[in-house]
């Protein structure tokens, strides 16, 4: 994930999996500006429509309405790439 241009260190993100919050988070307080950040979440199919269902929202959308994901990369649990 990468911030946005105009994200303050109040602007947070909620992630979603299958229509849950997984994580709420300041990227910006939590890793700085401008840090590649890589997160790990288990998720499976929940609704069964052969969809994984991935979201992510501003909580502020006056402050950061278009918050940018630069990947998302799903993997099988017993392949699942390391952190470094």
């Amino acid at each position: 994930m990468i911030e946005g241009s105009g994200m303050s260190r109040q602007a947070l993100l909620e992630l979603y999996i299958e229509g849950r919050v997984v994580r709420a988070l300041d990227i910006v307080q939590e890793f700085g500006f401008n840090v590649p950040v890589v997160m790990f979440f288990s998720a499976s199919d929940v609704d069964g429509d052969g969809y994984i269902n991935i979201e992510m929202r501003t909580t502020h959308p006056d402050r950061e309405p278009n918050p940018t994901v630069s990947a998302i990369y799903v993997f099988d649990p017993d392949d699942t790439p390391g952190s470094d």
